[in-house]
């Protein structure tokens, strides 16, 4: 998973794109403040973007948490590009 940042005009994003060939499940998306994001599954070669709440700041750290192949959850810790 590569996130990275959006600044658009009507909200604040952070954008997940999956680099992997397969779908990949996405459990938890947990911003720098504990606060967590709605996530659910991506498909190969896609990303998706998920708005950050009202009045919120661009993190510059992640963590998330998808499930492996097998079911099993797998965590990482992420910086944010822009």
């Amino acid at each position: 998973m590569k996130p990275r940042a959006s600044t658009g005009a009507f909200a604040l994003a952070v954008f997940l794109a999956s680099l992997s060939a397969y779908h990949v499940t996405i459990r938890t998306l947990t911003l720098a403040d504990g606060r967590k994001v709605d996530v659910d599954m991506i498909a190969p070669g896609q990303q998706v973007r998920l708005p950050l709440p009202a009045g919120d700041i661009m993190p510059t750290q992640v963590s998330f948490q998808w499930l492996d192949d097998y079911g099993t959850p797998r965590g990482q810790d992420a910086t944010v590009g822009g």
